[in-house]
């Protein structure tokens, strides 16, 4: 059992001993930093960074992945305003800033269908996948912010890699396409002008000019072949 005693002095008339059972609270409180420590594991160990803020949008909780992502210890971060320290810009649609009001105001927001950018201290921009949501409290009142974030940039270039292949892929089926048809109008072209020359009389200025003709259709043939 735990026990809180407290003396309070009753006048001339002696001491008042005020004594109380606290094991229920010290459970509780026990309970509570149990809790907390597990939230903060979990928070450091996953893969995303997350970041939470009070209703002026100043940091009160950075995990070590959101560390890594903004290029920002936890101890210059806290206090901040999450703007100050996440230079995001927006391809398109509101700011940033305009879109920590919204959520604080008690909506979710979608940021990544804006295709965030993030500019790091260092220069570089990563491309970012992230949502905030407002944080309530029992009883609906919002406390807050929490923002999930995803440095997507490795993923993106993947993504371009495999769009461009796709579009070599196509350029090439395409010029093998026509290189087939052209090919296929060049062995025409080669057997009559063959013909052509078997029944040519020898000696003839036309059968020069044939020869002429069936060297030129010979190098479009090779040609094709590049393609």
């Amino acid at each position: 059992k735990n026990f809180e005693l407290r003396m309070e002095p009753l006048n001339s008339l002696g001491v008042i001993f005020i004594i109380r059972d606290t094991s229920d609270m010290k459970r509780f409180q026990k309970a509570l930093v149990m809790e907390r420590e597990r939230l903060w594991v979990t928070l450091e160990s996953i893969s995303e960074g997350v970041i939470t803020t009070d209703m002026e949008g100043r940091i009160t909780l950075i995990n070590r992945h959101a560390e890594t992502i903004s290029s920002t210890p936890a101890e210059q971060a806290m206090g901040r305003l999450i703007s100050d320290i996440l230079d995001i810009v927006m391809s398109k649609g509101p700011s940033f800033s305009e879109i920590v009001t919204q959520i604080v105001c008690g909506n979710s927001v979608d940021i990544g269908r804006y295709n965030p950018k993030l500019t790091r201290p260092d220069g570089n921009v990563l491309d970012l996948y992230c949502s905030g949501s407002p944080i309530f409290d029992p009883n609906f009142n919002i406390l807050g912010a929490v923002f999930v974030i995803n440095d997507i940039t490795h993923r993106r270039k993947i993504e371009e890699e495999i769009l461009n292949m796709k579009k070599i892929e196509s350029i090439g089926l395409l010029a093998g396409g026509i290189a087939h048809d052209f090919n296929n109008f060049l062995t025409g072209i080669l057997g009559n002008i063959s013909l052509a020359r078997l029944y040519a009389q020898k000696g003839k200025d036309f059968d020069e000019k044939l020869k002429a003709a069936e060297k030129a259709s010979i190098q479009a043939q090779t040609l094709t072949r590049q393609f």
